[in-house]
């Protein structure tokens, strides 16, 4: 009992030592008057073994009944035939379909609830089924964006690394609901908890400052018939705003608003002088310039890579153009032997120490030639 618990005692052989009629009938007592000491050792022993705060009279029959058959535990069976009703104990196999939430919260997805100790950093033990803060406030809807993350381990033999898709808390209404890359879809679950149907949804997307909406597609789930998805892409930078709508009415806790970030060109093109402009297509950046071929070259080694080439092209087509003209400049000097005509036999029109001069003929020229 709460109001009376066994706990003066350190061990049971203590509290069997000491629990005899006089100290049960000692104002300094904790236990009530019509504990004897055997029901005050079950009752420790009890306690301890069901790690129980305390003990509480039991409700009535019907009170019990209507608390089982409301957090499932029990199913109520009514025969047509013989109109008798009976009620079936319901044995949950696996800890998610035993989750029943409190009035005003839902049960998250089963992926949150089995990853969310794990996610918290807190380790169950080896043969438990742990969970922690399965159930989250429900409003008119819940809108949650869907991150796809690797959550395997080396030692797991799931996926190989497969990329799962996991749930957080609903967005609030004004907050940030999401942060996103320029051009690159996040998917947005909403889960109607007011169970409604035939009721017209609608997700308007306000990109940037525009004051034009756009209509989403919404996709209503196979397993689910309150739950659907849509897909938000945006290109400008900046926040963007969407709204949810039941019947042409805005919910309780919208609109929403997201962050779009500069989209990773580095990741996407493999380019690492890529950049993101505003509408999120991919460009040099200012110290590059983009080739042919598509990559981008910084300015700092572009310049070299052609100015130099250029240099020793100019200096070898002045050296060849210098040699050029020294030698059509020489040309007019030199004789070539052949160019040069003789009598035959050579006449001879003078004689000097070192040889003869001949009379020749250079270009229709008479010419005299030293021969040496």
């Amino acid at each position: 009992n709460e109001k009376f618990p066994c706990n003066i005692f350190s061990t049971i052989e203590e509290c069997y030592n000491n629990c005899n009629e006089e100290i049960m009938s000692s104002q300094t007592a904790t236990f009530p008057c019509n504990t004897s000491p055997s029901l005050a050792l079950i009752a420790k022993e009890a306690k301890t073994n069901g790690r129980y705060v305390g003990f509480r009279s039991t409700l009535s029959y019907m009170e019990l009944r209507n608390m089982q058959e409301d957090t499932g535990f029990i199913q109520r069976m009514d025969n047509v035939t013989t109109r008798q009703r009976s009620y079936l104990c319901i044995r949950s196999s696996r800890i998610y379909d035993s989750i029943v939430c409190p009035e005003g919260y839902i049960k998250q997805n089963e992926l949150s609830v089995v990853n969310g100790c794990k996610n918290k950093g807190l380790e169950c033990g080896k043969g438990f089924q742990c969970v922690c803060k399965p159930c989250m406030r429900a409003f008119d809807v819940d809108v949650f964006p869907k991150i796809l993350e690797d959550r395997t381990d080396g030692n797991s033999s799931d996926s190989g690394g497969e990329k799962r898709a996991f749930f957080y808390e609903a967005c609030k209404k004004n907050d940030i609901c999401a942060t996103m890359e320029q051009l690159r879809p996040t998917t947005f679950t909403f889960l109607d908890n007011r169970k409604r149907n035939n009721v017209n949804f609608q997700v308007r997307f306000f990109q940037g400052n525009d004051e034009k909406f756009k209509l989403l597609t919404l996709i209503q789930s196979s397993k689910d018939p309150f739950e659907y998805e849509f897909n938000v892409n945006s290109s400008e930078l900046g926040i963007s705003i969407f709204e949810v709508l039941a019947d042409f009415e805005q919910i309780s806790q919208s609109p929403f608003r997201i962050a779009i970030i500069e989209r990773d060109c580095v990741r996407d093109f493999g380019d690492a002088l890529l950049v993101a402009d505003d509408q999120g297509g991919c460009i040099c950046k200012d110290s590059s310039v983009k080739l042919v071929g598509g990559n981008c070259v910084q300015l700092s080694v572009l310049f070299p890579s052609i100015i130099v080439p250029l240099l020793i092209l100019a200096v070898v087509g002045g050296f060849m153009y210098i040699e050029f003209k020294r030698k059509k400049h020489d040309s007019i000097w030199r004789v070539k032997r052949n160019e040069l005509e003789f009598d035959t036999p050579a006449v001879v029109i003078g004689r000097g120490t070192f040889g003869l001069v001949l009379l020749a003929v250079y270009r229709g020229t008479t010419v005299a030639v030293k021969r040496v």
